[in-house]
């Protein structure tokens, strides 16, 4: 195969003084990582039009009927491979077309239509259903990446000996203009053994070790090699033809799914603030000097824990309150704040902690030994790990309270050092 300008460029030819096909999967990566960076994308389009480039020499080297411009049927591809949820599926989308996906902006409008009127918790759940649906794209190209790459290294080779083995042939054919050449050319032969550059090993070999070595190389590539036959190349054809438009299929549907959060988030905002007798509780106990202390914040898998926190300390597995808290949130961050695997950390209940500072503007330390592990209740978070047992507490003195989210209200802590601030309000526990 011979390379264009731009082909040695990004498969570093010039700089290696080789090819490596290992730099297929790199540069194949970005079909389904969704990475909007130009130059990765730039690559991998490179690389799928080389790729193709190949089929179709080997197709004419073989004389299979293969143009380049083949293609799966869209409609029947999107209907195959996007997952419509079920009836039993509790979601919104149930009436889901896929072919919706071909018109950005009638997608946009059944999903504007949707969400009217929905509350910020199923926006939310419509959210989640929906990057599942939109998951069918990166699902059908991780199903066919392993093969193309099988079958691009392939490529490389069979290409690559078929040109070898043809320079051969117009040597060792024999006829009689050839019979002549090796006649008399025989004792150079016999003195120079000839030999061939391989790219793939960078040397020089001779043409028996090459053979041998082409021969290995593509008879063990993966456990999943691929048949060079007409109807694999035929599928490759369409798949690769088929990349560009899917991965903008699927960027769009990324958009919506960022758009149903973003529309969910405001939507708990103005549903948290519009709350008076909350906000105004938030607001007083989220003021403080933050000259004189910081806030931390942890989140609790329940408001359980949150009670049994401000009743007992929050035990560590770490001397390091960063471990498993976070420093200044904002009161939005507070209230959109949750993580773990079904966001059920931080869901509920966010527990306040201070930690007071010396006239250098330094943080003290707040963290001491634990002398009995089973003198608190201990809910390890993913930020400390899961699994253990808590070594260091912080004080309930130095716990100021806790947002309850699940009830929208707030909790001040009766323990805490500076709690006559909040005496005379109405929950404190």
């Amino acid at each position: 195969m011979n390379f264009t300008d731009e082909e040695k460029k990004v498969f570093e030819i010039l700089e290696k003084g080789y090819f490596d096909p290992s730099c297929f999967e790199n540069y194949l990566l970005n079909i389904y990582t969704n990475d909007d960076n130009k130059e990765a994308r730039k690559n991998m389009n490179v690389t799928l039009n080389f790729i193709k480039r190949m089929i179709i020499e080997l197709s004419k080297k073989r004389e299979y009927d293969i143009v380049g411009n083949e293609s799966y049927d869209i409609d029947n591809l999107l209907n195959k491979i996007i997952d419509v949820p079920s009836e039993t599926d509790e979601t919104l989308l149930t009436n889901f077309n896929p072919l919706l996906y071909k018109n950005s902006e009638k997608l946009s409008n059944y999903f504007n239509l949707l969400t009217k009127n929905l509350s910020w918790k199923d926006l939310q759940w419509l959210a989640q259903s929906f990057n599942w649906v939109n998951d069918g794209f990166r699902t059908f190209f991780a199903n066919h990446f392993e093969k193309l790459i099988d079958l691009s290294v392939k490529l490389y080779y069979e290409l690559d000996k078929s040109e070898e083995q043809e320079q051969f042939a117009k040597i060792f054919v024999s006829d009689d203009e050839n019979d002549d050449w090796v006649e008399d050319n025989s004792e150079k032969l016999e003195e120079d053994e000839m030999v061939i550059e391989f790219d793939k090993f960078g040397e020089w070999v001779s043409d028996d070790e090459w053979m041998n070595d082409i021969n290995s190389s593509t008879s063990d590539i993966s456990p999943n090699t691929v048949e060079l036959n007409m109807e694999t190349l035929i599928e490759y054809i369409k798949f690769i033809n088929i990349i560009e438009p899917f991965i903008k299929y699927r960027k769009i549907g990324f958009n919506i799914i960022n758009k149903l959060y973003e529309l969910s988030r405001q939507k708990k905002l103005e549903d948290f603030y519009s709350n008076e007798e909350f906000s105004e509780m938030f607001d007083l106990i989220m003021q403080h000097d933050i000259t004189k202390c910081s806030y931390y914040y942890h989140g609790t898998q329940c408001l359980e824990d949150a009670q049994s926190i401000i009743d007992e300390g929050l035990g560590m597995m770490q001397d390091n309150l960063q471990s498993t808290s976070y420093r200044e949130f904002t009161k939005d961050e507070v209230i959109l704040y949750e993580r773990g695997f079904g966001g059920e950390i931080g869901r509920d209940a966010i527990v306040i902690i201070e930690i007071p500072k010396n006239s250098n503007g330094e943080e003290l330390n707040i963290v001491t030994q634990l002398q009995d592990a089973s003198s608190i209740h201990f809910s390890p978070s993913g930020l400390q790990g899961l699994n253990g047992k808590p070594n260091y507490v912080v004080l309930p003195e130095n716990i100021v309270g806790y947002v309850d989210k699940k009830n929208k209200q707030i909790v001040f802590n009766s323990k805490y050092k500076n709690y006559e601030q909040f005496s005379n309000n109405r929950r404190t526990r």
